[in-house]
């Protein structure tokens, strides 16, 4: 009696309805408030800042030099004045090198941010994803025990009428603290993914309930996707672009290496009695002797080895091919979870519901009931995970062409 109690509380707890403070979460709006205040934002604006710095300090030219010197002496009255001013140039701002790195430096920052802010949706859309599977799943467990619930007094009363064995019994006691058991392992899941996303978003979930994410048509054209990925930035795009500023970087140390400074003077000099001013003009060179630029070029080398090596390994792979493979991917995942959506659940719904009518009228079994819950429990939770899998595979698809499959025509 106290077991089918405790099964009977447990089912009406997950009856309850929600209390007031909880708050429906949709996707959109955990995407909406991430992309305000979420680490993976505030790194990507951080890395576009990095870029746009490492740019200006490529461009800026030097700050010119200045020196006077002031002459008096005990024989004449006066003082003369010696005055210099050398603007220094580096050879690699005479040629236009820097000037081309620092532009590539920062076309390289916009895509390496948009690139970044993208991945971070994706993540937080992966993390959300995560939240609601656990959530649908402790739903499951709940309706699952309420249903033992009803089955368990149904056995009870087979063995005290004798139409039951014990052992029967027994069995399903077992099968009813598992789900227990599991129920805890799933709410200790749920809160560890919130707490996980809301370390991506900055915010609180310990009340929400998250939406299913809503799934738009999956295109069947494939080079309407091609074309999307054609006008959008991708990680192939930054990877191209690192290369190209990378060579620009190794351009501007090759260069610095032959001349590392150069640049006029202007020389002014008046004596210390006023009689007598003269003006010069000159060049003043350093001259690469002891060091051509050698730690700068061994950096700038390591740089470009490292880029072209790991943009040729993402280039072998044809883009065309890679969405291909991603789209069927995508298609199929999504097909199998529409066949258990539209076309496996609904029969299973129907003929639990159907036994357990005839249960109740005495017409049926109950060991028969809880086997057919059992299939249609497994099957539902089969569905939250064809969910998940449909939707990081739309993800991943996503990522490869570089924008929303609503965006494609």
């Amino acid at each position: 009696m106290l077991f089918r109690l405790i099964i009977v509380f447990c089912g009406l707890l997950s009856l309850l309805p929600l209390p007031a403070s909880a708050q429906t979460i949709t996707l959109e709006h955990v995407i909406a408030i991430a992309l305000e205040k979420s680490d993976p934002a505030l790194e990507a604006e951080k890395k576009l800042d990095e870029r746009a710095a490492q740019a200006s300090e490529a461009a800026t030219i030097d700050n010119p030099e200045l020196k006077v010197d002031l002459e008096r002496s005990n024989k004449v009255g006066g003082t003369g004045v010696t005055a210099e001013l050398f603007q220094p140039f580096k050879l690699s701002q005479l040629t236009l090198d820097r000037s081309n790195y620092a532009s590539r430096l920062r076309g390289l920052g916009e895509n390496e941010k948009k690139i970044e802010l993208f991945n971070a949706v994706n993540d937080i859309s992966a993390a959300y994803l995560k939240v609601w599977a656990l959530q649908a799943r402790k739903s499951l467990y709940e309706r699952s025990l309420a249903d033992a619930g009803y089955v368990g007094g149904a056995l009870t009363q087979g063995v005290s009428e004798g139409q039951t064995p014990i052992s029967v019994r027994e069995i399903f006691k077992g099968d009813s603290g598992r789900l227990a058991a599991e129920l805890k392992s799933v709410m200790a899941d749920m809160a560890g993914a919130k707490l996980e996303l809301s370390r991506l978003t900055g915010e609180s979930y310990n009340d929400a309930v998250f939406a299913k994410p809503v799934f738009s048509p999956i295109p069947q054209n494939i080079e309407s996707l091609v074309k999307l990925a054609q006008t959008r930035t991708t990680w192939r795009n930054v990877l191209q672009d690192r290369v190209a500023a990378a060579q620009e970087r190794l351009n501007v140390a090759q260069a610095d290496a032959v001349m590392p400074e150069i640049g006029p003077r202007l020389v002014y000099r008046k004596n210390q009695d006023n009689s007598e001013e003269t003006y010069g003009i000159g060049v003043q060179m350093r001259i690469p002797l002891w060091n051509q630029n050698d730690a700068e070029r061994s950096r700038a080398h390591a740089e470009d080895n490292a880029a072209r090596i790991q943009n040729a390994r993402y280039q072998n792979l044809p883009a065309q091919d890679t969405i291909r493979s991603l789209h069927q991917a995508a298609l199929a995942k999504a097909e199998y979870l529409k066949s258990l959506e539209q076309n496996v659940l609904p029969r299973y719904r129907k003929s639990y519901e159907l036994t357990r009518s005839q249960v109740k009228q005495g017409q049926g079994s109950p060991i028969e009931l809880w086997a057919l819950r059992e299939k249609l429990y497994q099957t539902e939770e089969a569905a939250i995970g064809a969910t998940t899998d449909a939707y990081l595979a739309r993800l991943r698809l996503e990522a490869e062409i570089g924008g929303k499959l609503e965006e494609a025509q």
